[in-house]
Parts: C-alpha cells; structure tokens; sequence
C-alpha cells in the first residue's frame, strides 16, 4: 500500500486544476518531444506546480503519442516551469515503450522530494460495436434416393 491517505480534491481543486469525474487533478498530454537522451511529455504551462497539497495523486491522460514502442528512453513530463522523471519506484525510470495513446496513468506526487511515481494504468474503453445482422442463412439439404 502506499504511504499515504486518499485526499478529496473536489474542495480544494475546483479553481485551480481540471479533475476527473472522480476528483482527482487530470494532467493532458498536449504534446512529446523525443529527444536524443529522453522523451518530454509537455502538459499545461504551470500545472504541476498548481497541484493541491504537498503530495497526492493525479491522472495524466496521454493522447498524442508517437510511436515510441522501441523506445528505451527515459520519459519525463515538463509543465514550462519544472521538467520531472515519471517513474516506477524510486529509482527505476518509465520508459518510452511502455506508454500507448488513449490510455490513462494514475501517478503519485511529492514536491518535497521531486518525485513522481506510477500507481497504476487504465486503457480508454472501446467503443461499444453493434453485432452484425445474421446475413447469411444457414439451411439443410437432403438429397433423397
């Protein structure tokens, strides 16, 4: 489990930051620069630095990625203000080819140490499709003698 409370953020984040349905801060992805030694995910000017508390939770929605899946870049997410490392724990980096588009990351924050780790990862769902009519009829023959 991780060390901390679930904080209610419906009260504190209303004015600052966009949420999810669930209240949680939504960081959008609006643009990824590859670069020779890293992979930048740019979110909105300022919005890390806005995220209530010390530390908590938020959700970065990442829908304008490139195809990173041979990547083994290090990935960082930069507001224009501060740039940081997403990773797995303390010390394991996320790299480029474990991020795919239309997926959500929940990630936890420290601002004291600078740290952003991932809790856990959701796909988009899928478009409910309608079933195809039957077309085809299937029907038995018998040949007589």
């Amino acid at each position: 489990m991780y060390p901390f409370n679930y904080p209610s953020y419906n009260r504190h984040c209303h004015n600052i930051c966009e949420t999810n349905k669930g209240g949680v801060p939504l960081e959008k992805v609006s643009d990824v620069c590859v670069e020779i030694d890293k992979i930048v995910f740019k979110v909105q000017p300022g919005s890390l630095g806005k995220l209530p508390a010390e530390n908590g939770i938020f959700t970065l929605a990442v829908k304008c990625l490139p195809d990173l899946t041979t990547s083994a870049l290090p990935v960082f997410v930069d507001d224009g203000y501060r740039t940081k490392a997403l990773l797995y724990d303390t010390t394991v980096n996320m790299t480029g080819s474990e991020f795919q588009n239309g997926h959500y990351y929940l990630f936890w924050y420290d601002k004291c140490s600078n740290t952003i780790i991932l809790m856990n990862a959701e796909a988009t769902p899928a478009p409910l499709v309608a079933p195809e009519a039957a077309s085809t009829k299937t029907t038995k023959t018998s040949q007589g003698s």
